[in-house]
């Protein structure tokens, strides 16, 4: 369970960086914005900043990679605490 959980924080501050420098066009966030949008992104919560909606190809494979491998490492996390709890 917690293998999991650092498993997506890691992959959340990893990808929070590629976004920031990599990601987004005509805007330059700070890492505060980019952790943000990738939370946002994970949940499938809608964007607030519209200028955060450009993105290079790059950003969309990053993208594609955390909706994916997001909700799957939440999921993992999740099915460990729950068998734990059963035993």
């Amino acid at each position: 369970g917690l293998r999991a959980l650092v498993s997506l924080g890691v992959l959340m501050i990893a990808l929070s960086v590629l976004f920031q420098d990599f990601g987004f066009k005509d805007t330059n966030p700070s890492l505060w914005t980019s952790i943000v949008y990738t939370t946002q992104t994970m949940f499938s919560i809608q964007t607030t900043n519209p200028s955060l909606q450009m993105l290079y190809a790059s950003g969309g494979a990053f993208r594609i990679i955390l909706r994916i491998s997001g909700p799957v490492l939440l999921g993992l996390a999740l099915l460990s605490i729950r068998n734990r709890v059963k035993r």
